[in-house]
């Protein structure tokens, strides 16, 4: 079983892999999307700043820019 870090990391991993480069203004840079669809998942640790904080590490490590971002809710 993965843990809390693994997930957020794989996710922020897949989005990334998701977003095209070719809609972006510079291939360094990344738009993040944050998603929580249950107040539980939200107290698991898996919430809006637990994901935040997943994809700024992995932004520092890929030395990327975010340049936006969406917050989900629901």
């Amino acid at each position: 079983m993965q843990s809390v870090d693994e997930r957020q990391y794989s996710e922020a991993h897949r989005v990334r892999r998701l977003l095209p480069r070719f809609a972006l203004p510079h291939p360094r840079t990344f738009v993040a999307y944050y998603r929580v669809s249950t107040q539980r998942q939200g107290r698991s640790g898996l919430g809006i700043e637990a994901q935040k904080s997943a994809v700024r590490r992995f932004a520092d490590a890929e030395h990327l820019t975010q340049i936006a971002e969406f917050n989900v809710t629901g």
